[in-house]
């Protein structure tokens, strides 16, 4: 089965299936793979922090909340802790800034995502983030390969 997750989303599947994400500009997608049982997990963050911005609970929106429902949703299908690992893409400088002391929402995604990974103790075994172009992916969860898909370029895994 094929997945498509959108901006603000997040899903959990296990393999043969793939899950996908297209658009990414300033947003990151970060996946977390269980190897010993073939699951994972796959979350569009849009911003860092869910306690700076508006009410509501929309838990893949945002980094701290996305990753601990990644984690949740994973522990629930069996994975255990020992055997995750995640891969980052995304979180890039869309458009010029006028103020260039200012540190752009795909930088701060980046930052907060790592963050909360480190406090999790899940390593970062593959990214591809930053930069000035949009990209989408295509997470392969019968070996945990995520694929990125840049215009223009051939498609890379990491």
């Amino acid at each position: 089965m094929i997945r498509e997750v959108h901006m603000g989303e997040g899903f959990i599947s296990k393999s043969p299936d793939i899950i996908m994400s297209q658009g990414l500009g300033s947003c990151v997608v970060v996946t977390i793979y269980d190897s010993r049982n073939k699951i994972g997990g796959l979350a569009h963050v849009m911003l860092p922090d869910s306690k700076r911005y508006e009410p509501g609970m929309v838990p893949y929106k945002y980094a701290d909340t996305a990753i601990l429902y990644l984690l949740e949703g994973l522990k629930a299908g069996l994975s255990e802790k020992p055997y995750l690992i995640a891969k980052l893409v995304g979180g890039a400088q869309m458009f010029k800034k006028l103020d260039q002391t200012d540190v752009g929402i795909g930088i701060q995604n980046i930052k907060a995502i790592k963050r909360i990974l480190q406090n999790e103790k899940i390593p970062v075994v593959g990214e591809d983030i930053g930069g000035h172009v949009g990209r989408s992916v295509e997470f392969h969860l019968e070996f945990g390969t995520l694929f990125v898909i840049k215009i223009g370029e051939n498609p890379r895994s990491i």
